[in-house]
């Protein structure tokens, strides 16, 4: 499938500011199953962009200005194509496919920072996902499928616009969150396993009938690593695998610093910005 792409941001000030260098994550992570057939990205202000891959891989654009400014925009443009229709094909290695089961060193030195659990903080979150799973099934897929549905059993989803992110014990106290609170949620709750997790930010690709209702959101979900299968994506928003309908952007070991755009700025005391956004997320039928 081939999405259209158009994600414009804006940020107003009352007064001219001062920016520090403004981080951008707006470009799609390509892997075999997703590719980048074209890509703008401009700002407004205009100025020199400068790219790199930071170490998780993303694609990152950092702007840099030297004079004031009284708004500052970012407009992403691209198609994308998608091609994991079937999320479900995959094979997982033999001695992780029953849970508990190990990763290999040389898996396991690559995977230590998405695995990490403060300590103490798992004991809650296994004492749930007992409560919620009595009986933890021995099948690893089987056992991510359940809590993936569970969470989205037990979690209301309610959209929230101030930024930030429910901790897993918020969450599960609430019964409610955005997906960004969902995906971290599942995250942890993956890592109280002995999973290594990760934390995506992207777009979801969501078609209606309704002409009125955009077919395409910003969202977050994670991902768990199968060996033999590679990290795998999992939605606990919708209780589903991520599949072609998914671009992802960013990952990370949590949701810090993922948004698309991230950067402070300097200003008159109590000075706040205003932020006006618009996404359209169209398929491409050539």
């Amino acid at each position: 499938m081939k999405l259209h792409v158009v994600h414009h941001i804006t940020y107003r000030y009352p007064s001219p500011v001062v920016l520090a260098p403004q981080h951008i994550l707006m470009r799609p992570r390509e892997n075999h199953h997703v590719s980048v057939v074209s890509y703008a990205l401009t700002t407004e202000p205009e100025t020199k962009l400068f790219w790199s891959r930071d170490h998780h891989e993303n694609s990152l654009a950092v702007a840099y200005y030297y004079d004031k400014v009284e708004q500052f925009g970012v407009r992403a443009e691209f198609v994308v194509e998608t091609l994991e229709r079937n999320p479900f094909e995959f094979v997982v290695r033999l001695d992780a496919s029953r849970y508990p089961f190990d990763y290999m060193p040389a898996e396991n030195a690559l995977l230590s920072p998405y695995r990490d659990t403060p300590d103490g903080k798992s004991r809650p979150l296994l004492a749930w996902m007992r409560s919620a799973l009595p009986e933890f099934p021995e099948d690893s897929l089987e056992l991510l499928t359940q809590l993936n549905q569970v969470i989205r059993e037990q979690v209301h989803y309610r959209p929230r616009m101030e930024p930030g992110v429910q901790t897993p014990e918020e969450t599960i106290r609430r019964k409610s969150g955005t997906c960004r609170d969902f995906a971290n949620l599942m995250m942890q709750a993956c890592h109280a396993l002995g999973l290594a997790a990760r934390y995506v930010s992207g777009y979801l690709y969501d078609p209606t009938n309704d002409p009125d209702v955009s077919p395409g959101s910003l969202h977050a979900w994670t991902e768990v690593y199968l060996p033999g299968a590679g990290w795998k994506g999992f939605d606990p928003t919708h209780a589903i695998l991520t599949d072609d309908h998914f671009i992802p952007i960013a990952v990370g070991r949590g949701p810090a610093n993922l948004g698309p755009v991230s950067g402070a700025f300097w200003g008159p005391k109590d000075t706040r910005s205003e932020m006006e956004t618009s996404l359209v997320i169209r398929e491409v039928t050539d």
